[in-house]
């Protein structure tokens, strides 16, 4: 299976990406819980995005308080999670 696939298998869309992205950029630290509250997206393909911006460099392995926010410019997170995103397409 490839890394960046939903629950059932389907590649993460660019819209939910981006819109992660777009929420995370908005806060110091961010959970799973944090991140599905806030876009409305399933628990599974939220840790799934947290795993995409992990690699993407965006925020941080996950600690006692979530997962520290690297990137604060939304653009610049959008296209490093998005760049990641086309990686592990291949």
């Amino acid at each position: 299976m490839k890394p960046y696939r939903d629950a059932f298998g389907n590649p993460l869309s660019k819209k939910d990406v981006t819109l992660a992205a777009n929420v995370v950029t908005q806060h110091q630290y961010i959970t799973v819980m944090g991140l599905q509250r806030d876009t409305q997206l399933g628990v599974a393909k939220c840790e799934r995005i947290l795993r995409l911006l992990q690699d993407a460099k965006v925020i941080t392995a996950g600690s006692k308080n979530g997962r520290a926010v690297i990137l604060k410019d939304p653009a610049q997170a959008t296209n490093a999670a998005l760049r990641q995103l086309k990686k592990g397409w291949r």
